[in-house]
């Protein structure tokens, strides 16, 4: 059984503005094309890396804990729908920029789902060693690929380019 080890900012308001700053930030950088780039995505075998993510059973099940986790928070958290609509945009712009640039829907849905639970996390507050480092891959102008180095740090900073 994977254990938690996620840090979770408690307070919706104490956090509000900083975490929507945070999913427009993030938005931005996937419109703008900074993240998911046609010439990063093009340097890629898609099956290769599609088959090395559903064979690896640490990468799902590691995947899988924060998702639960990030929606269990997200029941019991009071969240203004638009945050909610932002959160939902930042995985929509991502699976269009995907398949757009690549004509994978598959590759698109994972990378959508992707960017869809970092999205989620940043609204909970939800901070966990794994899931930066799902973003930091990203950050790096990379597709994640396990294994997945962890990656210390509030994963709202990490997003916002502060350490």
């Amino acid at each position: 059984m994977l254990k938690a080890r996620a840090r979770v900012n408690s307070g919706v308001r104490l956090f509000m503005v900083p975490m929507k700053k945070t999913l427009l930030i993030l938005k931005q950088l996937i419109e703008e094309r900074m993240l998911l780039s046609e010439q990063i995505l093009s340097a890629y075998d898609w099956d290769d890396l599609l088959d090395a993510r559903d064979s690896n059973e640490q990468f799902e099940a590691q995947w899988l804990c924060v998702d639960s986790e990030v929606n269990q928070l997200l029941r019991v958290e009071e969240i203004e729908s638009g945050v909610r609509q932002l959160a939902e945009d930042v995985r929509r712009e991502s699976f269009l920029v995907v398949s757009e640039a690549t004509r994978q829907h598959e590759l698109a849905s994972y990378i959508s789902d992707d960017f869809g639970l970092i999205a989620r996390a940043v609204i909970v507050g939800y901070d966990d060693p794994w899931l930066n480092g799902l973003w930091m891959a990203y950050k790096g102008q990379s597709l994640p690929k396990p294994p997945i180095e962890e990656y210390p740090g509030k994963l709202s900073n990490l997003i916002c380019g502060k350490t």
